[in-house]
């Protein structure tokens, strides 16, 4: 028996003219995509690589080359019409032919072939079916994504629609907030436009106050001392009467004896012999004297709790001096009430200014005199001191000779022993003395004593030295 033929063998290009196992009308996956891509870009560059190495000769046109393309598909449409004739005279070798004589070989042959052949259409179309079927979960998968793609679109639209939304929400909230914005700024430049011009009058103003504290200080210190003194003593009077309006306007005596009367009514009630009595209670062995003193003992009680809760007289006294009389801020009215006063005063002043005047110009013509008879002295006694220094040095000259003269008269009057010699050297001595006391100013008189011509003689040269120095 000789081996079964190959479907290929029989129908050489069979295969090859059935669709691909894919589906040509599914998109497929980006991996898959992406490959392809790889792959074209590396055929390309391939041919680009090829076309640069070869001749300028060897190289094609583009009418070449599609032409180059279209060859494969002309082969391919020749090799499927071949199959689709061969299978017509498949089918038109399947219907009864004439019955002819055969013999059983070929018979047998035949039918070899014919069930190889319906084989081969069973395989093909259980790969057909199961293609179709592939495609239909392909299209049931791509309906599936399909929808979940018009779904995912349509929530992005949703998405979209929100965002543009809120785009034209925060837009409409920008353009609200920059018109607040813009009338913040305009009211804020207004506001400091005011307050500028506040400022400017709150400036003027203190100028203004400047210059009316200083005509004030100035209205004040040509007010008589006299009439501020009244003023003051009338100030502290009317301030001494609102304090005892104020002491005496809260009632503190009314409810100090209203206090007192109620406690006497309490007590009375309390201690009177007459009053229900508590048992065990000893008030029944009370005297007179003992519910006296009780009660003045409790009044007294009464009183000081009603001191400790109730501030006095002399308290609210000092609060008063405290805290009102210290910041009452009460100025004294001003002495000038009309214009006519402050003119009497000028006038009087400017009087008193003439006078003063007059008074300055007297004296300084008299500081003048006494400085020309002060200058005029100093040169009278500069003279008179150089000329009594020159005297000062004359009599001290004189004095040296003079001592000289004594030494010598000491010398003879050692030597002499006789009282006659000692009597003319006084008279010599006297003489002397008596010159030198003229040339000093003095009168000469010749009952004076030469010790008393000395000692005035002395002090006129000690008077001299003192002038000098």
């Amino acid at each position: 028996m000789t081996s079964q033929p190959a479907s290929d063998d029989i129908f050489p290009g069979f295969d090859s003219a059935l669709p691909d196992p894919a589906n040509p009308f599914l998109i497929p996956p980006d991996d898959e995509i992406f490959l392809m891509r790889d792959h074209e870009r590396r055929v390309r560059q391939r041919e680009r690589e090829k076309t640069k190495r070869m001749k300028v000769w060897q190289k094609t046109t583009a009418s070449s080359r599609m032409g180059r393309v279209e060859k494969p598909i002309m082969s391919e449409l020749a090799r499927a019409n071949s199959i689709r004739r061969r299978i017509e005279a498949t089918r038109a070798d399947s219907e009864p032919p004439r019955r002819e004589r055969e013999n059983v070989s070929d018979f047998l042959s035949k039918k070899r072939d014919m069930f190889l052949v319906q084989m081969s259409l069973d395989v093909k179309r259980k790969e057909i079916r199961k293609l179709e079927e592939k495609a239909k979960m392909k299209g049931k998968a791509l309906e599936k994504s399909k929808q979940v793609l018009e779904e995912d679109i349509a929530r992005f639209d949703k998405f979209l629609q929100a965002n543009d939304a809120l785009a034209h929400k925060a837009m409409k909230t920008a353009d609200n907030l920059s018109k607040k914005k813009q009338e913040r700024t305009v009211k804020l430049k207004q506001l400091k436009a005011q307050l500028l011009v506040i400022q400017s009058d709150i400036t003027k103003l203190q100028e203004q106050m400047e210059d009316c504290l200083k005509y004030k200080t100035f209205l004040e210190k040509l007010t008589p001392a006299e009439w501020t003194a009244q003023q003051q003593e009338v100030k502290q009077l009317r301030k001494r009467q609102r304090r005892k309006a104020t002491v005496c306007n809260t009632g503190i005596a009314e409810a100090f004896e209203a206090m007192i009367a109620k406690t006497t009514v309490v007590i009375d009630s309390g201690l009177h012999p007459e009053a229900p009595r508590r048992p065990g209670s000893r008030r029944h062995d009370l005297t007179e004297e003992d519910i006296i003193a009780m009660k003045e003992k409790e009044m007294e009680i009464r009183r000081r709790r009603h001191r400790a809760q109730h501030p006095d007289e002399e308290q609210i006294a000092t609060y008063y001096d405290r805290e009102v009389a210290e910041s009452s801020d009460e100025d004294l009215p001003m002495y000038f009430k009309k214009p006519k006063q402050l003119l009497d005063l000028f006038s009087t002043l400017e009087e008193q200014n003439l006078f003063l005047i007059q008074n300055g110009q007297e004296t300084q013509q008299q500081l003048e005199d006494m400085e020309m008879r002060l200058q005029d002295t100093h040169g009278t006694l500069g003279v008179k001191a150089r000329q009594l220094e020159r005297e000062n040095w004359e009599i001290a000259g004189r004095i040296g000779t003079k001592q000289r003269d004594c030494d010598k008269l000491e010398g003879r009057v050692t030597s002499r022993s006789d009282s006659g010699g000692i009597k003319g050297l006084l008279k010599e001595l006297a003489d002397a003395m008596g010159t030198m006391f003229a040339t000093c100013g003095y009168d000469t008189d010749r009952d004076a004593e030469p010790l008393v011509m000395l000692s005035a003689a002395e002090a006129k040269l000690e008077e001299w030295l003192e002038i000098l120095t």
